[in-house]
């Protein structure tokens, strides 16, 4: 714990001192934590996209099989990797299953929802270098790094770290003539990309309805900018769709 307070977050672990939740914690089952006072807790760190809690059995015995027996290297960026062939492929299976245009897509993989979503502005900027605007929406979260907190509309995150990316619209979420209006406003050939969580975690696991997604999506369905569905707050991956344009499938690995 001093170290941890000597070289880390020391704020955060005083915070969590506060009230009573910083542990050090050992995992009695996936879903149940203990201190060291043997006092223990529910787990709730765990959820959406990584709902498998603390050293899960059939995980864990995976990661001991593979260390053992496997001798390809993990998932490097310099080399092929079969194991990264087989994610990108079953990740594109099941996303075919539900959208079958994306059967052709591919993936890249990052470390983290803020960096896929860093990936996704430079697609877009680098496909309609022309386009000056990019729309999302309030209440959304789409990470910390500089690109992903200019689409982030949070004072509390973002105001000590301006001027942030330029010409960001923000709309109210689940407004669909908001959408409709904002972007005949701006001119469609001036919008680069629209950026939207389906869920919202931020917000409290924000849901709109499916008609919102669907209306939203034919009002830029004729236009040459992307609609980017992106991770949310909770952590889930979701691949970006490209409306008249080529766009390959991104995601993000935790």
């Amino acid at each position: 714990m001093q170290l941890e307070t000597d070289f880390g977050n020391a704020d955060l672990i005083h915070a969590m001192q506060t009230l009573d939740m910083a542990g050090p914690f050992r995992a009695v089952s996936p879903w149940e934590l203990e201190d060291e006072r043997g006092v223990r807790r529910i787990n709730a760190t765990c959820y959406s996209a990584l709902p498998f809690g603390e050293r899960h059995p059939e995980l864990m015995e995976f990661v001991r099989e593979y260390f053992e027996h496997n001798r390809s290297k993990g998932l490097p960026q310099q080399s092929v990797s079969p194991w990264r062939a087989a994610l990108q492929h079953n990740l594109i299976t099941l996303l075919a299953r539900f959208s079958p245009s994306h059967a052709d897509s591919e993936i890249l993989l990052s470390n983290s929802g803020a960096e896929a979503v860093e990936a996704a502005i430079k697609f877009v900027r680098g496909g309609r270098p022309n386009a000056r605007y990019l729309v999302n929406f309030t209440a959304a979260y789409h990470g910390l790094t500089w690109m992903a907190l200019s689409l982030t509309p949070n004072h509390d995150y973002q105001d000590i770290f301006k001027p942030l990316l330029p010409d960001v619209v923000t709309v109210p979420f689940g407004r669909i003539e908001a959408v409709r209006e904002t972007i005949g406003g701006l001119g469609p050939k001036n919008v680069a990309a629209v950026i939207v969580e389906p869920i919202q975690g931020e917000a409290g696991s924000s849901f709109r309805r499916l008609d919102f997604f669907a209306h939203s999506v034919s009002c830029v369905a004729n236009t040459a900018f992307w609609w980017w569905p992106t991770k949310s707050r909770q952590g889930s991956a979701v691949p970006g769709t490209g409306s008249r344009a080529s766009l390959k499938a991104s995601s993000q690995t935790s």
